[in-house]
């Protein structure tokens, strides 16, 4: 009993000196970092990382778009905080109203296993939940300790009416009653992001997976996340009642089909476990068709996505037999289902037009098949829907298209890999990568985009058999992962999170969700460029494209499917394409860049201008040759400044209007084969042979490489560009550029590969035809993780040895011109 009471005593003595302390004064810094940058709750960031306290946003009408504003407590502690804001303004009276704007508390995530090669992401506890900041407070989750940062994050978004300007305002953040002033601008461009969708998604959304996070799986909960989705711009599977049957599918494809967000739907589809039920298939696209009228066909946005049967089918030993299978029954009853629409007299008083449309759309629903592509899968075509690091080479982008050609459409996925560099939706990765994605889809054409989860709000785990087939509830605010230990990849299979857990009855998204969005509201920006150029084709007589104005965008933000971590590159790139999109629209001197040719370190820029205008380019005077309605001109820039830009003056006495189109960094002559001294920068292999040559030479000479096979696994025939030739650090280049000549009869294949003292990367390979100088041009080498390279050694251009197990390659013989490397813009 003394012990009991002298214990008593102590821990109140205890208390009443706790309450004593006096409290640490509270210190703080508040910044605004961009809205792609993810800021750790427990990094501290050196102080060029902090930039001013403001919210500044750039944006289009109808759009989406967020800033961020990180409090960073240095000593004390934030016990409350809260962020008031209010109406945005300018000057003509326009106002985007305070209920557009919505903050959100970052939610932290403790990511204690890396899956990513990305080391800019560390472990640690990364932001990724976005909870509406209302319902954290009421939990009392709005408080900052000490040493630690606590990132807001505001989106606004714009309606169709609003008029473009210059938005301003204040907003109150409060920190333990303190109040403190955060200015706002808001810059609104003269144009709006449709509500149609281009580029189409299946995103996958499954009531049960709802059911282990909010703990209702009701239709009206699933309804609920597919109209979020919707609002970013992101297509499910299935529709709302679809598993109702037949009639419920039908019901829920009539109201959402011509839904803001929405791109397309799965067609439903019933297995035996072994292959499609196929009368019932037959049933579902008759039904379909009974949908149809003269004004609207309903297969144009559906597709098959038979992902219990053939998903990854070059995972198993008979996938290809069994796609093939697959994609032929359901071609058959595709055939089968018209016919007997024919026969029942279907079409009797319809347009033949409408006849010929549902045959035609009918016959060309996409198939999706997740796989790369397989000539053993493709007896009939399909739509192959492979991951996106097999684009990262000009050599299946072509396969890719002339696919597209078979089938009439192409998609890509991506799932737990690849991992960076190529975009994913990992948490331990940048958020540039997620929404650069949309812009890669765009330039590479790719139809549509799969992911295979969305709300995996349980933990899959392996059984004794090693088969991931368990599952265990998790807390999803808390656990990155959703996958067994074989399968690390922190956020994959979860784009939302519950809101139950904060009283909502609606789904909270994750910042990589908004960066999915925000990607695909840029990729109506790129179409819209497209359409305005096309636009001026017939007055000026020539065919009219924004092909070179956005190759030249997109080569700042990646190259292949390998992006460029930079934020301002990424804001800068957005703003340029957003001034393109104006100057297009308000074009009174038709300006148009038509083509950008780049030869070793000199740039020629074609473009045209309406009649009656003086033209200087980078203040030089430029005389052009009568094109249509208008003028063509052509200028030729060197590319020796640290970043190259094409300046395009045009005076018409009246008005004067300049445009500036990006062509490179600094590019730097590595070599150009003009002297013996040339070769001194190379090695080869003991069976290749180098030597100067003015056969095939673009100029001069050029490298003559004959290359010998040798009987010895693990050897290949190559040559060895040495480091110390390249005339910059390897983290400085963003592009590596040479030509080569194929003197064979047959196609030849060349790896590309960094090699160092201790290990080696592949950055890529193509492949040379047969009696064809191939330019090769090898981006982003910045991206590559150089940790492993501080011993560079070169880049090496590696021939293959066998043709298969036991012949070797005959001797091939190669000529290699025009090396240069390009310097990453600042």
């Amino acid at each position: 009993m003394k012990k009991l009471f002298a214990l008593a005593l102590a821990l109140t003595a205890l208390l009443f000196a706790g309450c004593n302390q006096p409290q640490e004064e509270l210190e703080y810094e508040i910044w605004s970092p961009s809205a792609t940058e993810k800021i750790y709750r427990d990094i501290a960031y050196d102080a060029e990382k902090k930039s001013e306290k403001r919210l500044e946003i750039g944006m289009a009408k109808n759009e989406y778009e967020s800033d961020q504003l990180i409090v960073t407590v240095k000593t004390g502690r934030v016990s409350a905080y809260s962020l008031a804001v209010c109406d945005l303004t300018n000057p003509s009276g326009g106002v985007i109203p305070k209920e557009n704007i919505s903050v959100y508390m970052e939610h932290y995530i403790n990511v204690t296993k890396k899956n990513n090669n990305n080391n800019d992401y560390p472990t640690g506890y990364t932001p990724d939940a976005l909870v509406p900041l209302g319902l954290a407070a009421e939990k009392g989750e709005n408080r900052i300790e000490k040493g630690k940062n606590q990132g807001l994050y505001i989106t606004v978004k714009t309606d169709k009416d609003t008029g473009e300007g210059i938005y301003t305002g204040a907003f109150a953040l409060t920190l333990n009653g303190e109040t403190i002033s955060v200015p706002v601008k808001v810059t609104v461009w003269a144009f709006a992001v449709p509500d149609t969708v281009g580029a189409q998604s299946c995103f996958m959304l499954n009531r049960n997976d709802i059911m282990n996070g909010e703990l209702d799986n009701t239709e009206e909960m699933y309804e609920t996340y597919y109209e979020t989705m919707l609002r970013y711009r992101l297509s499910p599977l299935s529709v709302p009642k679809a598993d109702r049957g037949l009639e419920g599918f039908l019901s829920g494809l009539e109201k959402y089909y011509d839904a803001p967000g929405f791109s397309a739907y799965g067609i439903p589809h019933s297995s035996d476990g072994t292959d499609v039920i196929y009368s019932e298939l037959k049933s579902t696209l008759k039904a379909i068709a009974g949908l149809c009228t003269e004004e609207k066909n309903y297969f144009e946005k559906g597709y098959y996505y038979i992902y219990d049967l053939i998903d990854e089918p070059h995972l198993s030993a008979d996938g290809g037999e069994k796609t093939k299978r697959i994609v032929a029954r359901i071609d058959a009853a595709e055939l089968e289902a018209f016919e007997e629409l024919e026969d029942e007299g279907f079409f009797s008083g319809k347009s033949e037009k409408f006849k010929a449309g549902i045959k035609a759309s009918m016959s060309n629903i996409p198939n999706v098949v997740t796989t790369w592509y397989d000539e053993s899968f493709a007896q009939n075509p399909l739509t192959w829907c492979p991951t996106v690091d097999k684009f990262n080479d000009e050599e299946s982008r072509a396969l890719y298209a002339s696919e597209k050609e078979r089938s009439g459409s192409l998609w890509w996925y991506t799932c737990a890999a690849p991992n960076y560099p190529y975009p994913g939706y990992h948490i331990d990765d940048n958020l540039v990568g997620a929404r650069v994605m949309s812009w890669m889809q765009k330039a590479y054409d790719v139809d549509g985009n799969l992911y295979w989860a969305t709300t995996t709000y349980n933990k899959i785990e392996l059984n004794q058999h090693g088969e991931d087939n368990i599952t265990r509830p998790i807390d999803p605010y808390a656990d990155p992962q959703r996958m067994s230990e074989r399968w690390i990849a922190n956020g994959d299979g979860y784009l939302f999170y519950p809101g139950a857990k904060y009283g909502a009855d609606y789904p909270f998204a994750s910042m990589r969700l908004e960066a999915i969005r925000d990607g695909l509201e840029e990729y109506e920006y790129l179409r819209q460029l497209e359409t305005l150029y096309a636009g001026a084709s017939e007055y000026y007589g020539m065919e009219i494209s924004a092909e070179k104005k956005l190759s030249g965008l997109y080569s700042r933000l990646f190259s292949g499917t390998i992006y460029s971590q930079s934020h301002t590159a990424f804001e800068d790139v957005r703003k340029e394409l957003a001034g393109e999109i104006v100057a297009a629209k308000e074009n009174p001197a038709k300006f148009y860049v038509t083509d950008v040719e780049t030869n070793l370190d000199t740039a020629a820029v074609t473009f045209v201008a309406d009649a009656g205008y003086s033209v200087k380019v980078n203040g030089r005077a430029v005389a052009g040759e009568k094109q249509g309605g208008g003028y063509l001109y052509k200028a030729e820039i060197k590319l020796d400044g640290e970043e190259n830009n094409a300046v395009v003056e045009l005076t018409d006495g009246e008005a004067a209007y300049t445009y500036s189109t990006y062509l490179s960094g600094k590019v730097v002559r590595v070599a150009t084969f003009d002297d013996e001294s040339e070769l001194s920068k190379f090695t080869a292999a003991k069976t290749v042979t180098l030597s100067l040559s003015d056969e095939h030479a673009l100029g001069g000479y050029a490298l003559k490489a004959v290359a010998e096979s040798q009987d010895k696994l693990g050897y290949y025939p190559s040559v060895t560009l040495k480091a110390s030739a390249l005339g910059l650090k390897p983290s400085e280049i963003d592009r590596f550029d040479l030509s080569i000549f194929n003197s064979e009869n047959e196609n030849v294949k060349v790896t590309f590969v960094l090699l160092s003292d201790t290990s080696e990367y592949v950055l890529g390979e193509r492949t040379l035809k047969a009696g064809e100088w191939t330019a090769v041009s090898v981006g982003k080498l910045y991206a590559t993780d150089w940790s492993g390279f501080a011993g560079l050694t070169g880049i090496e251009f590696r021939l293959e040895n066998f043709a298969d197990e036991s012949t070797l390659l005959p001797r091939r013989t190669l000529y290699i011109d025009n090396i240069t490397v390009s310097k990453r813009s600042s």
